[in-house]
C-alpha cells in the first residue's frame, strides 16, 4: 500500500480541508468516492472507506489526490489541518 493526501482547493470554518488514507493507488481512493445529494445545501462528494466519511462541498472545487513519498532521509510531517474560526 501507498499512502495519499487528499485535499479540496478551498475549505471554510467547520469544513474538511484535507485527509490521509492508505490505498494501493489513486483509481482505488476514487472508486470510494460518492456524490451526494445535489440540493445546493446538501451538495458535495464524499469519500466513505469501511466506517469512515471524509465529505466535501461542490462549491470547495476540485479534490487533488497527492501520493506522499516516504523515502526520506528526516521525519516529516504527512497532514496538519488547521480551520477553526
Amino acid at each position: 500500500m501507498k499512502v495519499f493526501k487528499v485535499y479540496a482547493d478551498q475549505c471554510g470554518y467547520d469544513e474538511y480541508s484535507s485527509f490521509v488514507v492508505a490505498a494501493n493507488s489513486k483509481e482505488e481512493i476514487m472508486e470510494h468516492l460518492h456524490v451526494q445529494d445535489q440540493t445546493p445545501s446538501k451538495g458535495g462528494r464524499e469519500f466513505r472507506f469501511k466506517n469512515e466519511t471524509v465529505d466535501f462541498r461542490d462549491d470547495q472545487f476540485d479534490i487533488h489526490i497527492e501520493e506522499v513519498d516516504l523515502n526520506a532521509e528526516e521525519p516529516f510531517i504527512i497532514d496538519s489541518s488547521y480551520n477553526a474560526g
